[in-house]
């Protein structure tokens, strides 16, 4: 899930991260849970975003303007690939 601060992006929280803590979320502080996946523009290649889907647990995607307009996952390109 993407974590805002107004408009701002200060990064992306995942099950597999929160697991990775192993800490009692009462003492869990959102920074501490965050990712930073690679941003890309809409523009991007379908492979260049496989290739970095490989390493990271998501890629968000920016518009013209820089601002987040989606996020592609694994599982996003499972479906896809499944449609082909």
């Amino acid at each position: 899930m993407p974590v805002f601060d107004s408009d701002r992006y200060l990064g992306l929280m995942t099950e597999r991260r929160l697991l990775e803590l192993r800490k009692p979320y009462q003492t869990l502080l959102v920074e501490d849970a965050l990712e930073w996946p690679p941003i890309v523009p809409k523009t991007t290649s379908y492979d260049a975003v496989i290739r970095l889907i490989r390493q990271f647990p998501a890629v968000m995607v920016v518009d013209g303007a820089d601002r987040i307009v989606g996020i592609i996952t694994r599982a996003d390109l499972v479906g896809h690939k499944k449609k082909q």
